[in-house]
């Protein structure tokens, strides 16, 4: 119960502050009605993604390991559904692609990552790739818990093999080239592999991962131009990206409607440069026919 010489607060309008920017401190009152400290703690921006699950972890009375906060953490792992589970592995499998070992930014950020498990090479931890911008726009966010139970699921349908202590993640060694391939380093080798689309549903530009598994789920395309290589959109546009395959896609397959989603508008690269350039003159302005090289910054990842 308030004092009651504490005077009224006036209804003012406060800022709204999501809680993903900052959590704000819990007001408690004692049984004497004045205010005490509240125990909870903001958001420390400063603490590392591992540092950060680790005080998650932490329980906050001690109770058993089989208590009621495993139990609740199973709940909660119990709501992610299949689709969100196939987003998760369509998500891993762009990140161990032969376009990212034909480019070399992408794959010395794979070697700097690769640990050896039980005598064999190449295994990543999953924790490296929670802050991908291939997972962006991901709900619920993803998780490592989350990214562990769906190659638990789902990893023996695609390329990707789960490390024996299921904690780490690498490409098959069956399927992985030799050595990366000379004739990509050319800019039209995998230009002629790129189609341009525009989705139905235009936020799923925007997340790599969703955008990928909705294109293998809901299309029809030749099984030589799968799996999908890469999707790129350099300019974080929510409209359109750039979808690299595994073969080179000519306007033939390009144009054929039966091949992808529905109302899905696809062209080649060198037909949407082509356009691109025509409306460039018409407006008397320069032509953006350039693909940015996929690379996440390295402040932004903590190696597991």
């Amino acid at each position: 119960m308030m004092d009651q010489n504490t005077p009224k607060q006036k209804n003012t309008p406060t800022l709204f502050i999501p809680p993903q920017i900052a959590r704000p401190h819990k007001r408690k009152t004692g049984l004497n009605g004045k205010h005490r400290a509240s125990s909870d703690q903001p958001y420390n921006f400063s603490t590392t993604i591992e540092e950060d699950t680790a005080v998650l972890k932490k329980p906050r009375r001690s109770t058993p390991s089989t208590g009621p906060r495993e139990k609740s953490a199973a709940s909660s792992s119990e709501q992610l559904d299949e689709t969100y589970l196939e987003q998760l592995v369509c998500g891993l499998e762009l990140h161990f692609t032969d376009w990212v070992l034909d480019h070399v930014e992408s794959r010395e950020w794979l070697t700097r990552r690769q640990r050896q498990i039980n005598g064999e090479d190449g295994y990543i931890h999953l924790s490296a790739f929670l802050e991908s911008n291939i997972f962006a726009r991901m709900k619920p966010t993803v998780t490592q818990m989350a990214l562990r139970r769906s190659l638990m699921k789902l990893s023996s349908e695609g390329y990707l093999e789960l490390s024996p202590d299921t904690y780490h993640v690498r490409r098959r060694p069956s399927t992985s080239p030799a050595r990366p391939n000379a004739e990509a380093m050319h800019s039209g080798f995998w230009d002629q592999k790129t189609v341009y689309v525009e989705p139905h549903v235009s936020s799923i530009s925007l997340s790599p991962a969703k955008l990928a598994h909705h294109l293998t789920a809901a299309s029809n395309l030749p099984s030589n131009i799968l799996p999908i290589q890469h999707v790129d959109n350099p300019h974080r546009h929510p409209s359109y990206a750039f979808i690299m395959l595994s073969d080179d896609v000519d306007e033939s397959i390009a144009s054929d409607s039966r091949h992808w989603p529905q109302d899905w508008i696809v062209m080649t690269k060198k037909d949407w440069r082509r356009r691109t350039e025509e409306l460039s003159f018409q407006h008397n302005s320069p032509p953006t026919t350039s693909l940015s090289v996929w690379k996440m910054p390295d402040d932004q990842i903590i190696q597991g």
